[in-house]
């Protein structure tokens, strides 16, 4: 009873220790530049650091001592960040970098762990940078299958007259993903794609009669439609072009089993072609270089609102809502470190000057003059004035 009227208390994820020394390490983060023969030294402020603490935790007990130790050593060794809660600092999360034990092996019933813990925050985001393309199409690997048995199993042709209106809709879905304009890209993608659309316009009766076979043509076509753009952003605005599937389609009146058949084909048919769109869109989203977090934005409400019309609009089972869920989570944690680090937009007002003479005073060069332009569409750079969208980039 002594000891503990001595100590102070403290817990790591839960578990109570014993608090004899504790040292916290605080400052901020930096870079030092040196140079060969020169007395000269820079240092770079990478800004502020988190704590660490350094802590002498002790465990005593009786005949429960082993017991003590052995679950204070597996709150230690859990993976990913804990709760300290410190005698002075209070409730900090954490990550248990190194810890020794000493035990009197002449006196056992008390041993000091000599803890380094570093103050840690919850990682808001998945691994992203090169990987972040592959982490989001493994998300989408998960979803394919569920989504393709979820169209095999609930679309189905039981009437004549609802084999030909599905023929009709495969047909509008060819047709619809005919580029209206003429589309910058290479030659076997091309023909790749023109040879699946020829495919799929001869062989739909067929396909039709087995919606495992139906399901994978579409995949197939939509795929090979993704890969006419030369870059992501030109495959994202392909694929955008064809969203919102069935949107025009001509309401039927529920009145018979036929009818109603034909009803549910249409929405199967219609929430498993969006879907697929939304998931490229999704893939292609983060394949894109943005140069702003205006662009960033943009891309995310663009996504929201198609997501949102999905969901307004579906016809899907639980497990793969779920799935589609945990994907648009991702790629939305993914645009929020991205914005982190990417440019930010201000608007300034300016009175009449040149362009030039605007950059040199913000950036002290002329390296961002295609990207203000763009940002606000200028065609006179000799005469701008009013309110001016620039990077902050370089006046941080």
């Amino acid at each position: 009873m002594a000891l503990l009227n001595q100590l102070f208390t403290a817990t790591f994820n839960g578990v109570p220790f014993l608090v004899d020394t504790s040292t916290m390490h605080y400052g901020r983060k930096t870079q030092t530049f040196e140079y060969p023969n020169k007395q000269y030294r820079f240092v770079e402020d990478l800004g502020e650091n988190l704590r660490t603490f350094d802590v002498d935790a002790i465990i005593t007990g009786n005949d429960d001592y082993l017991v003590l130790r052995e679950v204070f050593i597996l709150a230690l060794q859990k993976k990913g960040i804990g709760v300290l809660t410190h005698p002075l600092y209070g409730l900090v999360l954490v990550t248990v970098k190194t810890y020794t034990v000493t035990e009197n092996l002449t006196s056992l019933g008390e041993c000091v762990f000599s803890i380094t813990f570093e103050e840690a925050r919850q990682n808001l985001f998945p691994v992203f940078g090169d990987a972040g393309g592959s982490f989001v199409d493994s998300i989408i690997n998960e979803i394919a299958p569920y989504l393709t048995a979820f169209f095999v199993t609930k679309f189905a042709l039981s009437f004549k007259h609802n084999i030909a209106d599905a023929s009709s809709k495969s047909q509008k879905l060819n047709s619809s993903l005919q580029p209206t304009r003429a589309v910058a890209t290479e030659d076997n993608a091309l023909n790749d794609f023109t040879s699946k659309s020829a495919d799929f316009e001869v062989n739909r009766y067929v396909s039709l009669q087995d919606s495992a076979s139906f399901s994978a043509s579409i995949v197939d076509l939509l795929d090979a439609y993704n890969n006419l753009g030369l870059s992501a952003e030109d495959s994202y605005a392909l694929n955008s072009t064809a969203y919102y599937f069935g949107a025009d389609d001509i309401i039927i009146k529920d009145t018979t089993a036929e009818r109603s058949q034909r009803i549910l084909n249409r929405k199967i048919l219609n929430c498993y072609v969006n879907t697929v769109l939304l998931m490229t869109l999704y893939s292609n989203a983060l394949q894109i270089t943005y140069l702003d977090d205006l662009q960033i934005m943009e891309k995310e409400v663009d996504l929201e609102t198609k997501y949102q019309y999905l969901m307004n609009n579906n016809v899907l089972d639980i497990d793969i809502l779920r799935q589609l869920e945990k994907l648009r989570n991702t790629v939305k944690r993914f645009f929020s470190q991205l914005k982190v680090n990417v440019s930010k937009v201000i608007t300034v007002n300016v009175p009449v000057t040149p362009l030039s003479v605007l950059l040199y005073r913000y950036y002290a060069d002329f390296e961002n003059e295609d990207e203000v332009i763009a940002l606000n569409d200028l065609n006179n750079v000799t005469q701008i004035s009013g309110d001016i969208k620039i990077l902050t980039e370089a006046t941080q």
